[in-house]
């Protein structure tokens, strides 16, 4: 082979590699069957009466397809397991069940049931209670090269005790959230924070001064620490994961008639508190 054979020889191999990725390829995703999905963020706000709550109801959708179909003809009972006494949610609009009837207890379990499509749904969880939120602070900090507003959020831990946590961050005109979870294995019995730097690949997003911050911290169970860290991974914490979840993410309800067709989704019980913060 000569030298210039010798090299032309690999070049038009790439080219012809090349040209053929050009072509249009067809892929076919498994699509199985429609899944229940139960978004059941009970949440009772420090200092209201916190008897109004609302429960979602959709189908899971294709890969593609980021629109969840609204499930409007199902059952859902509520019941306080230590009496008994159960409220029922009722639908009202878009998959949205609501009632006006909730009593919250602090530490107290309760029972849900969703009876959809001949099918039975059950999970259990207990309400978990939230510090108060001692101060916001603003700093600057350094990302990428670029400085950032960031927004810190702090609370006191309770000592001796295992506790678990999750917040939520929005600017003013932000669609979805950001979403953490934070427990206190390294910090127990100490203050902590959460801290939120709003982040985004448009600069026109960046926080400036005067941009109202919307802060929400609540109490959760290890179980659903647990479950959100593995959905924040898989959804990029983008508040909206449950229209098509990458990978199958069993959260705590549990399908009686048919277990192999498990839902999505989660039931929890949180103690929540609320603030907002000014840029300055």
């Amino acid at each position: 082979m000569t030298t210039i054979a010798k090299y032309l020889f690999p070049i038009i191999i790439v080219a012809l590699t090349l040209v053929s990725c050009e072509e249009t390829v067809d892929i076919d995703v498994p699509e199985g069957a429609p899944r229940l999905v139960i978004e059941a963020d009970i949440l009772w706000e420090k200092g209201t009466v916190g008897n109004e709550q609302n429960i979602k109801l959709s189908l899971s959708t294709p890969f593609f397809d980021t629109t969840p179909v609204p499930v409007t003809d199902a059952t859902i009972t509520l019941t306080k397991n230590d009496d008994q006494s159960s409220i029922s949610f009722i639908h009202q609009n878009d998959g949205i069940y609501t009632t006006s009837n909730f009593v919250p207890q602090i530490g107290q379990t309760y029972t849900l049931e969703v009876v959809h499509d001949n099918e039975t749904y059950i999970a259990t969880e207990s309400m978990i209670t939230v510090p108060e939120i001692n101060r916001v602070e603003q700093s600057l900090t350094n990302e990428f090269g670029s400085e950032l507003i960031e927004i810190s959020a702090y609370y006191d831990d309770p000592a001796d005790e295992d506790n678990f946590y999750s917040a939520r961050f929005s600017a003013q005109d932000e669609l979805l959230p950001t979403i953490f979870s934070q427990d206190d294995e390294f910090s127990n019995g100490n203050e902590m924070s959460f801290d939120w730097t709003n982040e985004d690949e448009d600069e026109n997003d960046d926080l400036e001064v005067g941009d109202i911050v919307a802060i929400e911290i609540s109490g959760i169970s290890e179980r659903y620490y647990n479950y959100l860290d593995l959905l924040l991974e898989q959804s990029g914490g983008d508040g909206g994961p449950f229209g098509s979840t990458p990978a199958a993410l069993r959260g705590n309800c549990v399908n009686q008639t048919n277990p192999d067709h498990y839902p999505q989704g989660y039931f929890r019980l949180s103690e929540v508190v609320r603030t907002t913060y000014t840029v300055q």
